[in-house]
């Protein structure tokens, strides 16, 4: 007697057709009829398996119901490449918020790790030298040390504040928040002003608006070495290995937390504002600036 046979059908809603496939595939199938198709989802095929007895005119109950939809291979999107001019300013809501604004496997630093890397930097009070990117373009005032040697390529994005007249320092200020906040009041960032010729951490209140940078941890890495970055959004950015960090070599413009949410974007009609939520903005709300 004939072992019984493996039946796999498919039913496709959008067509109304089914799709029968048999194992072995030689047995003779005009004497049975399906009778059993009993779910169907969101016009996907739905897959149900059963058996069929030796004798080719009924089709059993079902041993065995797989209620799965096919699986489809899709190649992922294409990162996108990208440089921003001075991305995105943030408020440390975004920063802070569970859903993540950084890509898997990338952060920002913390409080102490940005102490213990800029402290590893030549010209410790004046970072500014190595990694400021000299042009006019960028900054409000640029001198013949400033080297960008470890091509870092910081620009004055300048922050903001909710305030009648949010925006400010454009091409005169950096600065770019850690992960850490100091207290219910205000979190820690790191900051450069060349025409001061000024490098410091410090503290802001949470709904201040300014930039960050992704980072990894790069251990045996030189200096030096170039990378990538692919935001949520599927920007691309360019990174730089810079004594034991991986970290992007411009302004994050990221729109996205890592779930695929948006991040609200402030603009004149939907202005930042002290409330407790993540927010991002180009500078003066001018998308030309980002």
């Amino acid at each position: 007697m004939q072992k019984d046979t493996f039946v796999s059908v498919q039913y496709n809603k959008a067509t109304g057709k089914f799709k029968i496939d048999f194992v072995p595939e030689a047995v003779d199938t005009k004497n049975f009829s399906i009778d059993l198709i009993d779910s169907v989802e969101n016009n996907d095929i739905v897959i149900n398996t059963f058996f069929v007895n030796p004798d080719k005119k009924k089709v059993s109950k079902p041993i065995i119901k797989l209620y799965k939809k096919p699986e489809i291979i899709v190649n992922p999107p294409a990162p996108i490449p990208f440089t921003p001019k001075f991305g995105l300013l943030y408020n440390f809501y975004a920063v802070s918020d569970s859903r993540n604004i950084c890509s898997s496997g990338w952060d920002l630093f913390t409080h102490q790790e940005l102490l213990d890397w800029s402290s590893s930097l030549p010209d410790s009070g004046y970072i500014y030298i190595h990694i400021a990117e000299k042009s006019l373009t960028y900054w409000d005032y640029t001198d013949d040390f400033m080297l960008n040697d470890l091509l870092m390529n910081v620009r004055g994005s300048g922050f903001a504040y909710p305030d009648t007249n949010p925006f400010i320092d454009l091409l005169h200020t950096f600065y770019m928040w850690t992960k850490t906040a100091y207290n219910e009041f205000s979190s820690y960032h790191f900051g450069i002003q060349p025409a001061n010729q000024r490098t410091y951490t410090g503290e802001s209140p949470p709904e201040q608006m300014m930039s960050i940078r992704p980072c990894r941890p790069a251990p045996g890495i030189p200096t030096g070495t170039l990378g990538s970055y692919v935001g949520n959004d599927l920007k691309q950015y360019a990174t730089v290995v810079v004594n034991g960090y991986e970290i992007l070599s411009c302004n994050l413009a990221e729109t996205k937390f890592r779930n695929g949410d948006l991040i609200t974007k402030a603009s004149i009609l939907n202005p930042i504002s002290i409330n407790p939520v993540a927010f991002c903005s180009a500078y003066n709300y001018d998308d030309s600036l980002i």
